[in-house]
């Protein structure tokens, strides 16, 4: 390597590629150089446990697969530390293309280490997209004392998502305090493959645990349920999750318009959605049942969206009260069960 900086200080790096000859040609490159490589596997084995493992980089290399995009978005979205994507399959080591490769792979990963160490030498507070940049909210005084005992979650919301959607939805469970009275439904459009992933990434830091759902699963306070994509659901009188068998209608899966019109369906009023970052316009018609059902439906804000195709669709065709950014949809949404508590208390 150009500069010994990287083996003198005991570096490690985690691999995730998607070929057992990537991941070979890449940790034995590595280890070459003096580097640890505590975790070398494939995306379909990428686990929230994996992602806590200290490392100082993440290396990414993916075939041009359009499935791998979601994966992308997570990993970006969840990482505390800095993610490097390569630039597609490595050379073969007796090829003359790989002398070339390994000299430029390795300056752009000296290049990214060196910029991390400075940001941690010079005190800078900037933080990588995974780690919450603030403390969650506070929890208003008259949800201290909330009825929490009840069979069923008198407030439901799902939180509806596709491209962009991991991170920021984070980003917004990341901001709700401890203790709030509410249950969520997560509708994410998904590849089925990286499900465990996205629950185990997307509550890495919340108060709120974030659970594959399955026949059967309950919705309780403090737990978002992660929808699955294989079928469609609906939820029972006692709240529990009923697989229908039936696919979900549409292009991309789940089809959050048909989780948004479940939830309605059980809870009424006392349920909301909230429309994140993604591509289409899923969702629309469900909003406007909510809307006739005194419910409430926010999108996030479109400049803080890497897709705002989908929440824009809601602001403009559909039934939306607000808009905000992922930290702003949370404290909107404290503001909300605070006030309904009072109402109730008085």
């Amino acid at each position: 390597m150009s500069s010994p900086s990287t083996s003198e200080s005991g570096t490690s790096i985690g691999v995730i590629a998607d070929t057992a000859l990537q991941q070979h040609l890449i940790g034995s490159l590595l280890s070459e150089e003096g580097i640890e490589v505590p975790v070398n596997t494939s995306p379909s084995q990428f686990t929230g446990r994996v992602l806590s493992t200290p490392v100082d980089l993440w290396y990414v290399d993916l075939t041009l697969d359009e499935r791998f995009d979601e994966f992308l978005d997570l990993i970006l979205g969840a990482a505390d530390v800095p993610v490097l994507i390569g630039d597609g399959q490595a050379p073969a080591r007796n090829s003359d293309e790989y002398k070339r490769w390994r000299r430029t792979f390795l300056s752009k990963l000296n290049q990214q280490l060196a910029l991390a160490r400075a940001s941690n030498e010079s005190g800078e507070t900037s933080l990588p997209a995974g780690f919450p940049e603030l403390p969650p909210l506070p929890l208003p005084d008259v949800l201290s004392d909330f009825n929490r005992d009840g069979p069923v979650p008198s407030r439901v919301w799902v939180l509806g998502a596709s491209l962009g959607g991991p991170g920021v939805v984070k980003e917004f469970l990341d901001a709700l305090p401890a203790g709030l009275p509410v249950a969520f439904v997560y509708a994410q459009h998904i590849d089925a493959g990286f499900q465990q992933v996205l629950a185990d990434t997307v509550g890495r830091h919340s108060s709120f645990d974030v659970i594959k759902a399955k026949q059967n699963s309950q919705l309780s306070y403090g737990e978002v349920l992660l929808i699955p994509v294989e079928q469609e659901i609906r939820f029972n009188a006692s709240g529990r999750l009923e697989a229908t068998g039936k696919h979900w209608l549409g292009p991309y899966q789940p089809n959050i318009g048909q989780v948004m019109t479940s939830v309605l369906k059980r809870f009424g009023s006392s349920s909301g959605a909230i429309v994140f970052s993604g591509m289409g316009e899923d969702g629309v018609e469900a909003s406007l049942e909510y809307g006739r059902a005194g419910a409430s439906v926010w999108a996030q804000e479109s400049s803080s969206c890497a897709s705002s195709t989908m929440p824009d669709a809601i602001g403009q065709s559909g039934h939306c009260n607000y808009r905000g950014t992922p930290r702003e949809l949370a404290a909107k949404l404290v503001e909300k069960l605070a006030q309904e508590a009072s109402l109730e208390a008085s």
